[in-house]
Order: structure tokens, then sequence, then C-alpha cells
């Protein structure tokens, strides 16, 4: 098992806002961090990519392009519909375009005649360019003001267009739990692993993308989200539940029992009595398990000889007190069977190791 990183900056660039900039996970990695492991290891069209965790899709949009076979794994329903719809280039840009513009100008020419507002002179100022928008109930979600009628444009016509000829690359976004392997991922299949999992510290991924979870339906009242949090690897003290029992899959090794039990200590010398403190030693070593028991599920799937680089970072978030994640993770690799081949800095902030 790999473990690479680079002193990378961490920003988009410009000319990775095609595609990626359809809807981005604040959190995410920068896809050409995706393109230089890629080139590292000689990912080509032949072989296939796994993304356990893939959030809103940025290994699996870089693999697209470049003709690679991908597949993608995601427990959160919101940012798995991200990743489908960011993967699916198969849409007819031409037909799109006269449905959508007919349709965004029937919307407002509604609203004008009912008062709520006038017709946006852009418009009318811009019908013989035909710019293409969003469907009325798309363009209800959007916060006001929040893209302009060329950028929509770009980003809906421009960018499908630019990549249709890599529409047909073959690339699965499966809803579902990276620590139980999927049954639609063929035994000895995937060549390459490249994600980057949640760490352990207080950042819960279900309220990032909340409204949007509401608004699309993915999440209707409080039984719903709570289903939704059980399939996400425990990294926040927000989704762990009485029955969670990963804990008991990192028994044997005294590094993380240590730093658990740092927190723990650092948690009575402080005073600290809240519920959700009193969770930060348990939440530790329930996200040690849950990754133990994604890598011994991923083996099943892993073709001999398999690469697998994991984006993670060292937190101090309970406490003040450090979790090397990295070195961490790689010793539990290392415990089934993984040959851990290097950790690198990928950020010199307290950020993130690549392993």
């Amino acid at each position: 098992m790999p473990i690479v990183s680079k002193n990378n900056s961490n920003k988009i660039l410009a000319e990775d806002h095609p595609v990626h900039n359809w809807y981005r996970f604040v959190l995410s990695f920068p896809p050409h961090l995706v393109r230089e492991y890629l080139d590292r290891y000689s990912i080509t069209s032949k072989h296939l990519v796994l993304d356990p965790f893939c959030g809103t899709g940025t290994t699996l949009v870089e693999c697209k392009k470049r003709g690679i076979a991908s597949i993608g794994i995601e427990a959160h329903p919101m940012c798995q519909y991200a990743s489908r719809v960011k993967t699916d280039w198969s849409v007819n840009a031409d037909q799109l375009l006269k449905v959508s513009c007919a349709a965004y100008q029937k919307a407002w020419e509604q609203l004008e005649r009912q008062g709520i507002c006038d017709l946006p002179d852009f418009f009318e100022n811009n019908k013989e360019h035909e710019l293409k928008s969003l469907e009325p109930d798309q363009v209800r979600l959007l916060l006001k003001n929040s893209i302009s009628p060329l950028p929509l444009h770009k980003a809906l016509v421009s960018d499908t267009e630019e990549f249709a000829e890599q529409a047909s690359v073959p690339c699965t976004v499966i809803l579902g739990d990276a620590r139980k392997c999927p049954g639609e991922i063929e035994p000895a299949s995937v060549d390459f692993v490249f994600t980057s999992p949640p760490y352990p510290n207080e950042k819960d991924y279900t309220r990032t993308t909340r409204l949007e979870s509401v608004l699309l339906g993915f999440i209707r009242d409080r039984t719903q989200l709570r289903s939704r949090k059980q399939n996400l690897l425990r990294s926040n003290t927000r989704n762990v539940y009485k029955a969670d029992d990963d804990d008991r899959l990192i028994l044997g090794h005294q590094d993380i029992l240590d730093v658990s039990e740092r927190i723990e200590q650092r948690r009575i010398e402080l005073g600290k009595t809240s519920g959700f403190e009193k969770l930060y030693s348990r939440v530790t070593r329930l996200y040690f398990g849950g990754m133990a028991r994604h890598l011994k599920e991923l083996q099943t799937v892993l073709k001999p000889g398999a690469i697998l680089a994991y984006v993670v970072g060292d937190q101090a978030s309970f406490l003040r007190v450090m979790i090397r994640t990295g070195r961490l993770l790689a010793q539990v690799a290392e415990s089934l069977g993984y040959e851990v081949v290097d950790i690198y800095l990928f950020r010199l902030q307290q950020g993130k190791d690549t392993i």
C-alpha cells in the first residue's frame, strides 16, 4: 500500500473549473492531485480506478477526462447524486439548450404576469444568443445572484461539448457504505484506489449539504437523517450510536488506544462534561476501526499488486490532542497485509498526509 503525497497548492486551478465547478464540496481535494498520482503510477485506459469515499466526484471526473474507467462509492445521497450528474456527459447539448431556454423564458413570463418580478434584462437582450439555463424548478433552488447567466450557460453547455468524446468512458457511482464493499464491484478488478476519507474531527459532513439534501428530497425527516448518518464512517460525535462496534477491530493497535486514552484524560483534566466531549475518545477508536473494516473489505476487489493512495489529515480537533491520522492508518493497513510505501506531507499547515 503506497502512501504518497506532495507539497502542492490545495486550490483548484483555472483549467479545472469545467465540470469540477458544477458542484464542488468545500473540503474536497484539488483535481491536479488526482492527475499527479494517475501519472505517477502510469494509470491508463487499461486500468480501473476506485474512489470508495468519492464525495462530489473529483477523482471520477479526472479519470473520465482521461478515458479511464472508474467506480465511486458514496454513502451520502446528495454527494452521490452530484457525482452521478458530474460524470454524465451524454446530454444532447443542442436539445437541452432549446428546451431549457424555452422553459426559462416561460417561467419568467409567468412570474412577470403575477407581478412578482420583471423579465430579466439579460434574457431580453440575449435572446439571439439563446443562453442556456436551468429548468424553473432548478432555478428556484438557486440562491439569488449566486451565478450570472453567461457563466451558467458556459457551465451547462461548453463543458459537455468540450468532453463529449469522453462521454462513453465507463463511470459508476454506487450509493453505499465504504465499510461494506458493494457487490456491484467485480472481485479482483480494481487496479488503483485514490480517495480522501473523512478525518477524526468534529466536521459533520451531512451539515455541509443539508440544504441541498432537504430541497432535493434526500432527507425528509430526522429518522431518515439518522439512517443516512449510520451509513457513514464514524468521524465525528454527531454520528456515533450506541450499537456501533467498529472499535473492536483496533483492540490490538496500542498506538490508537493510547491516543484515545490521552483524549479522555485531557477531557477529565479540563473538566469537560458535555455529551459530545465524552464521546471524543470513543469516536477516535470507531474511526480507525471503521477504516480497518473498510481496508479489509476492500481486499476482495483489489487486483494483486493494486496501488492505494489515501489523502488524510493530522488533526487536533479533540481537546488539542494530536491524532497522526496517516501514520496510524498506515499501521492499520500493515496489520491487514498491505505494504506501506511511504507517507508524504501534502500541505505544510497541520494538514493532509496522502497515504
